[in-house]
């Protein structure tokens, strides 16, 4: 071929190559929201084929655009001995234009499944908000739910519908501003399993209610997940939130603590050393908590200001010397995981500086292990969720590479929640080791 040959051929090649080019458009994006309803499972990975999208906690909410086009979406779950991802669940979806999607990854049998909900896709320039409910809480009563303005009576109310679990209702639009969700049980409005709090309706939103398990978290049965662009969770305005307190202080002396401005009734009364209090309820939102000596109100050595969540349950840790005490919280999560076990570290041991933690196999030296934790007193630390298996705990001082406690030899469970608290011991060459929660509980 001669040279102009070539150099005509190569031009119908770039231009048809252009002209392809543009002629390419790309594929138009569909909403797929993403939710956690599964109260047994740690982080669950979220996967389009075999692209992880998301990792989402309980009740994590993720909102995601793909293309028109048919997937498989899978859902993964790091092993706890491994950390190696593996697929547990999938489900095959076909996404089509002018529609939004949900998939709910709901728990069944102790098993994860996703569930694929379909509506058309919300004009976000309406004046009015979207509205949609499905029941993600397994073994949870059926409900009728109303979504009402504030102050509204019930008997003269209409259900939106009715929902047993794994049930949906379709969306309904409804005018922006505010609104309460109530859940009653079916056909008597006068029996209120769940009225929220004062929520607000945002013109052009859509909203998923997702009725998902307490599951032990904290204090509440039932949890309705509000899934949108700014997800929040609603509880029943009735319940109260939670606290204990744990005791590490230095001299050992019990003590007293007082709820905002009441000196006149301790809400914990003798606290000993050593020893958590039992959870006591307290009214949700702004508190403050006063620590004292024993039967001595008017000598405050703590004055710790909380915010407390409706529902929640909140550890209070304090240590050092007295009339300088510190105070370290922990949001508890009491969840029952299905294949490993959750520990938490309470380090009280205020004499003893900074601490290393070891969790080793049974009979395994010290050598050159690493810490799970190193900290210094008052700090509680969640190590993680843990492969049931016995281990030996060691407690090492950072300062000196002395060991002053352990091994002590514990076995982690699956399904239960284990803490360790560290206490000053006899003299600052001894740590002593506490155990709680779930160690204390099981056979």
């Amino acid at each position: 071929m001669n040279p102009i040959s070539r150099y005509c051929l190569l031009c119908c090649a770039l231009f048809l190559l252009a002209g392809c080019s543009e002629g390419r458009k790309a594929l138009p994006e569909v909403n797929v929201t993403v939710v956690n309803a599964a109260p047994s499972y740690p982080t669950l990975n979220f996967l389009r084929e075999q692209r992880n999208e998301a990792s989402l906690s309980y009740r994590g909410v993720n909102l995601l655009a793909f293309d028109v086009d048919q997937y498989d979406f899978n859902v993964s779950l790091a092993a706890p001995d491994t950390g190696i991802p593996q697929i547990i669940a999938t489900t095959a979806a076909n996404l089509v234009i002018d529609n939004d999607y949900y998939v709910v990854l709901t728990e069944i049998g102790g098993l994860v499944e996703p569930v694929l909900l379909e509506q058309p896709a919300f004009d976000n320039s309406t004046d009015g908000a979207q509205i949609s409910v499905f029941h993600a809480a397994e073994g949870y009563q059926d409900v009728d739910v109303y979504i009402e303005t504030p102050g509204t009576n019930l008997a003269g109310a209409t259900a939106l519908g009715s929902v047993g679990f794994l049930d949906y209702l379709p969306p309904v639009t409804r005018p922006g501003g505010e609104f309460q969700l109530f859940l009653t049980a079916p056909g008597d409005p006068t029996t209120v399993l769940l009225r929220s709090l004062t929520q607000t309706l945002s013109a052009g939103q859509p909203n998923l209610l997702v009725l998902t398990l307490g599951a032990n978290e904290g204090l509440t049965d039932l949890v309705v997940l509000r899934a949108n662009a700014n997800s929040t969770q609603l509880v029943d305005t009735r319940v109260q939130a939670g606290i204990r307190v744990i005791n590490a202080a230095a001299d050992r002396a019990a003590r007293d603590v007082y709820r905002d401005d009441n000196f006149s009734t301790a809400l914990i009364t003798g606290l000993s050393f050593g020893m958590p209090s039992g959870f006591v309820t307290v009214p949700p939102g702004d508190r403050v908590f006063h620590v004292t000596p024993a039967g001595n109100p008017g000598s405050v050595e703590l004055e710790p200001a909380f915010p407390l969540a409706r529902g929640r349950l909140v550890t209070l840790l304090f240590s050092g010397e007295s009339g300088a005490l510190v105070i370290q919280p922990l949001l508890e999560d009491f969840r029952s995981r299905i294949d490993r076990a959750p520990l938490k570290v309470l380090n009280g041991a205020s004499q003893s500086g900074n601490l290393d933690f070891f969790l080793l196999a049974p009979g395994e030296e010290l050598g050159s292990s690493l810490p799970f934790e190193r900290s210094v007193a008052p700090t509680i630390t969640p190590l993680g969720e843990l492969a049931p298996n016995a281990y030996d705990i060691v407690i090492r001082q950072v300062a000196t590479g002395t060991v002053l406690a352990g091994p002590l030899r514990v076995t982690l469970e699956a399904g239960r929640n284990y803490g360790v608290l560290l206490l000053d011991g006899a003299d600052a060459a001894s740590v002593d080791i506490v155990l709680l929660d779930d160690f204390v509980a099981a056979p």
